[in-house]
């Protein structure tokens, strides 16, 4: 897994985190080939935790534990605050696998352990 350091790399910021369109291209491409959803984590679509469940053996309760808030590729270090792909709450965070801005609340297919990266 490629992890991001923006001090490795004078500073420099991702170029979805400085550009919008390039975000949310790579959310778009994520939702479509990755599941990245639910839309509404309060109100999951009917069926969307089970399809994880499945897709990764395991029970629906554990499968809906899965967020992107505890996913290896979360970036929520202070550097990426600074390029603006994270919030200092912790509620949205660079996602280094996808490239792009992410709810915690939400998953995606390639959900991965030992995250957050902070």
């Amino acid at each position: 897994m490629y992890h991001y350091n923006p001090s490795m790399y004078g500073a420099q910021c991702p170029e979805a985190t400085q550009d919008p369109q390039i975000n949310a291209e790579n959310q778009r491409r994520t939702y479509q080939q990755y599941g990245y959803g639910p839309m509404d984590p309060a109100n999951p679509e009917p069926g969307f935790w089970q399809d994880k469940a499945q897709r990764w053996g395991l029970p629906v309760l554990n499968a809906s534990l899965r967020r992107c808030g505890n996913c290896g590729a979360f970036d929520i270090t202070d550097d990426m605050v600074a390029c603006g792909g994270a919030s200092e709450d912790g509620s949205r965070g660079y996602c280094q696998g996808h490239h792009f801005t992410c709810s915690a609340m939400r998953t995606c297919d390639t959900w991965s352990p030992g995250g957050p990266q902070i």
